[in-house]
């Protein structure tokens, strides 16, 4: 095993995408780690674990495009942020960061994304010859009898466009807020990957301070001179189980919801 091909003096070819070049972007290396590579004689990439790890009888963890065939769609490039979130080892600053340019790149298709999506249903229309609306005329709701008063972009712009990505951008924004990121940035610093590389005595303090129950100030400070030392003793171990607990103690409280919806329903409080 020679580890990961990653050429980033190569100079990549460019392929034609729908009037437009693309080619392999090097700076992909940094932002998905150490399990992207690319083959300069396929000009394809491939995703070393899944070739190494896949669960071929259950077609699990990766796809045909990054073991076999290989992936050269550079102009969908959100396959790639697909396919590192959905990977089961996943290291958590990685995580994030895939996490952070997705909700950009949401952002970016509600502000600049209408024009370039009409343009392509527009010519799907042309192509396939469909009936394409006239997006000045009033929106024809079938499931009412009054006017709507709307137009049809309107309708698809603001109502279906707009909402959908609304309430991606939201979602993303309750499950990753400000506290949760910082908190999982500060976790990462504790991960004994390759030597604890990612070790940071600025951020395992931080990560105390998320805890003032468990932790009052004289403690912190106690802490602090802990790992001054390089000693792992008391505070540190109690820190570590707490880190440890929080995975558990989400995905029991999420079980405990669930397990209430299947119980409390309009069903059930008839009764």
């Amino acid at each position: 095993m020679r580890g990961l091909c990653q050429p980033r003096g190569h100079e990549f070819p460019k392929t034609l995408f729908q009037g437009k070049l693309r080619r392999f972007n090097p700076s992909w290396f940094d932002l998905y780690g150490d399990w992207f590579e690319y083959s300069v004689k396929k000009d394809k990439a491939f995703c070393l674990f899944c070739y190494l790890f896949r669960d071929y009888t259950e077609n699990k963890c990766g796809s045909d495009a990054f073991v076999t065939k290989g992936f050269d769609d550079w102009n969908k490039t959100e396959r790639l942020r697909d396919h590192a979130l959905q990977r089961k080892d996943q290291d958590i600053l990685n995580a994030m960061s895939l996490v952070k340019s997705t909700k950009q790149q949401l952002y970016k298709i509600r502000d600049d994304g209408w024009v370039s999506l009409i343009n392509k249903v527009s010519s799907f229309c042309k192509n396939y010859k469909i009936e394409f609306l006239v997006m000045d005329d009033e929106f024809d709701s079938k499931n009412s009898r009054k006017r709507s008063n709307i137009s049809n972009l309107h309708h698809y712009k603001v109502e279906c466009f707009y909402t959908v990505l609304d309430m991606q951008i939201q979602e993303f924004n309750d499950r990753f807020d400000e506290v949760n990121t910082k908190l999982l940035g500060c976790i990462a610093s504790l991960s004994p990957t390759n030597s604890f590389q990612e070790f940071d005595q600025l951020k395992v303090m931080r990560l105390s301070e998320f805890f003032p129950e468990d932790f009052s100030p004289i403690e912190r400070i106690t802490l602090e001179h802990q790992l001054d030392l390089s000693a792992f003793e008391a505070s540190v171990d109690r820190l570590l189980k707490l880190v440890l607990t929080l995975p558990v103690a989400t995905a029991t409280v999420e079980r405990c919801f669930s397990a209430m919806k299947i119980v409390k329903n309009s069903l059930r409080n008839r009764i």
